[in-house]
């Protein structure tokens, strides 16, 4: 089952990633209504008023929405399995944040104690990095969760 996550997952993190506007991803997975909104207006756009910037966010919708509808297929298929996934998303998330604090905690010792600009700038990167897998897995989450809330009763 994790081989057929794992793909999903390095798909959603980089489709996620990709945007440049994550407030707006945030917005379209708390609100799947937008993401069909995005879809319409993508493909009703003429190739004219098409930005490089917008084909880009295109793209990234496009794809959104692929990946949203596999997910969907999923759950659907099986459902059970699809809540140990979300399960499993949640759990890495908070992994993830944990590893972020550790790393910022970290950070901050180290200029309490005048480390050396190698030392420092070593753990900043280690923050960024760890900052940048929390942000990926928790839209992963949100996408999962997203999924779940509707294909839920109302």
């Amino acid at each position: 089952m994790l081989r057929v996550w794992k793909p999903i997952l390095l798909i959603t993190v980089l489709l996620l990633t990709a945007c440049e506007k994550k407030d707006s991803i945030h917005s379209i997975l708390a609100d799947p209504r937008l993401l069909d909104k995005e879809v319409a207006r993508c493909q009703q756009a003429s190739v004219s008023s098409q930005t490089p910037e917008f084909i880009q966010h295109c793209r990234t919708i496009m794809n959104l929405a692929s990946q949203f509808m596999n997910s969907m297929t999923e759950h659907d298929t099986n459902p059970e399995s699809f809540g140990a996934h979300v399960l499993n998303a949640e759990i890495s998330a908070a992994n993830a944040k944990a590893l972020l604090q550790e790393k910022s905690q970290d950070l901050d010792t180290l200029k309490d104690q005048h480390a050396t600009s190698i030392q420092l700038d070593t753990a900043k990167q280690a923050v960024d990095q760890a900052k940048q897998d929390y942000q990926q897995k928790h839209l992963q989450v949100m996408l999962l969760l997203s999924v779940l809330s509707t294909s839920s009763p109302d």
